[in-house]
């Protein structure tokens, strides 16, 4: 899979077809210090790693925010719509949440707030 370049033993150059011989790219100009050497290529082909290639999750995210409004729409808030939505496209985070720090928080802030109306009554 690797291309050797004939009177350099140090210049294995990856090849392929597919995506991960990017990633192989990237590899082989950090770990052979050539990354100063070919200072465009190796942004372009970091440029291409990150930037997505389809607009699916802009899509879905539409998607999903006709599911979630509902016709209760007109009094709900902007603010707790996107809080709303962005729960429901982050799923699989919003299952892994555990409840009982959000529930220690909760009463944290309560009782900060009372530390705060204790201060004013004295």
């Amino acid at each position: 899979a690797y291309f050797k370049v004939p009177h350099a033993n140090f210049f294995d150059i990856p090849i392929g077809i597919c995506t991960h011989t990017i990633y192989k790219w990237l590899d082989w100009l950090v770990d052979s210090n050539r990354k100063n050497m070919f200072t465009n290529f190796y942004e372009i082909i970091t440029m291409f790693v990150v930037i997505p290639v389809t607009s699916c999750g802009c899509e879905q995210a539409f998607s999903n925010l006709s599911i979630t409004k509902s016709k209760l729409r007109s009094t709900i808030s902007q603010e707790r719509l996107e809080s709303l939505l962005l729960l429901f496209v982050e799923q699989e985070m919003t299952r892994s949440i555990e409840f009982y720090i959000l529930a220690l928080l909760k009463s944290l802030k309560l009782l900060a707030t009372r530390l705060r109306l204790e201060m004013y009554i004295r």
